[in-house]
């Protein structure tokens, strides 16, 4: 097999590693081309040759499409190891050692800036909902309380409107902190992660 792999008559430079020579291959998977040889041939031949032969041009093009592929410490590729050694199988004596790093289309940036207008306009949009709440709120607050004050002397008015000046307050404190809050969790954190993103893919 170790021979066959490295006939002359059949691989060009047959004793250099060259992935590329397959790329304009010429070879017919059900004929008798040597170059298939480690899968086997015939009846036997492997099964599972025919999915490889299509699943893993596609996955190394999704990685290629999807990451930038780093070498450690800012190697240079002639640097690389290529060195092989005995094993089952031939491999490389000293394994590959990359670092990958997403890339960020353009169609995603597009999406992540719909994205943050929508959460602006979503955020405005609840926000005056809130204000105009809270003034009918008051204004209701404060006809009840004038409507009351009409049966009372004028030092129980205006101890009563105290009190229920100070009660108010804090029920609107307590209502504007709760919304706040919320803001802050659920729209606020999200704009913040998107435009860190968007920043961050336009920097690379």
């Amino acid at each position: 097999m170790w021979a066959i792999g490295r006939d002359p008559t059949i691989w060009d430079k047959h004793t250099s590693f060259k992935p590329e020579r397959f790329l304009n291959s010429m070879v017919d998977l059900k004929g008798h081309d040597f170059e298939f040889i480690p899968f086997g041939s015939g009846r036997r031949m492997c099964p599972g040759q025919p999915l490889a032969s299509r699943v893993v041009p596609l996955l190394v093009a999704s990685l290629i499409q999807r990451f930038d592929w780093y070498l450690p410490n800012d190697m240079d590729p002639s640097q690389i190891d290529m060195s092989e050694m005995y094993d089952i199988k031939m491999q490389k004596k000293e394994p590959l050692s990359v670092t990958p790093k997403r890339r960020i289309s353009d169609s995603t940036v597009k999406d992540w800036s719909g994205a943050i207008g929508d959460a602006e306009v979503r955020m405005r949009s609840e926000l005056e909902a809130l204000e105009e709440r809270l003034q009918l709120t008051v204004a209701s607050q404060v006809e009840q309380i004038f409507n009351r004050l009409d049966d009372l002397e004028v030092d129980s008015r205006l101890a009563m409107l105290e009190r229920k000046f100070d009660v108010f307050t804090k029920e609107l404190d307590d209502l504007i902190e709760e919304r706040v809050t919320y803001f802050t969790k659920r729209e606020v954190q999200r704009y913040k992660d998107l435009k860190g993103k968007s920043r961050s893919s336009k920097k690379n």
